[in-house]
């Protein structure tokens, strides 16, 4: 029923050393995105739809886990947009949204590193086949969530 998206190993905290905890996300035959998680005390929970969100059949879902309680879930979407989501302790999963007006081919994966708990890059292979990234970088005064002003940037092609 499910076709597995992202490696079954990503930790909340980093490694189960230490949180005790994992995280699984797949995409359903039925093009939905779910969840299931693992921890120590409890096993396995029960998958769940997270936040109504869709992709393409074998569309890989990154997530980036930039702090113990804090989870951010990119993919390309059945529109071929690029989607975010994430999960806070606080506050549980938020609504997806379109990631900087940023498209790619269907199914591509979207590459997230976090260089710490308050900036994430992201970069694509675009519609063109080029390379694109855009950032977001935690404020005082805009929203978690929000990625930076503008669209996906080109990266320039080097010459080897």
């Amino acid at each position: 029923m499910y076709q597995v998206a992202l490696q079954p190993s990503l930790s909340r905290g980093g490694g189960l050393t230490q949180s005790q905890s994992s995280d699984l996300f797949v995409v359903g035959t039925d093009g939905r995105i779910y969840s299931t998680w693992w921890d120590a005390n409890g096993g396995w929970g029960n998958w769940f739809n997270v936040s109504g969100g869709a992709a393409a059949l074998g569309s890989p879902i990154t997530a980036v886990a930039r702090n113990p309680n804090h989870l951010d879930l990119f993919v390309t979407g059945t529109d071929g947009r690029i989607y975010s989501t994430w999960w806070d302790a606080n506050g549980g999963w938020a609504n997806w949204f379109n990631v900087s007006g940023g498209a790619a081919a269907l199914g591509s994966p979207i590459t997230a590193v976090a260089r710490n708990p308050n900036h994430l890059d992201l970069f694509v292979t675009g519609t063109d086949g080029r390379i694109y990234s855009t950032w977001w970088m935690q404020t005082a005064v805009g929203p978690i969530g929000s990625m930076s002003p503008g669209a996906l940037q080109r990266f320039a092609r080097a010459s080897m």
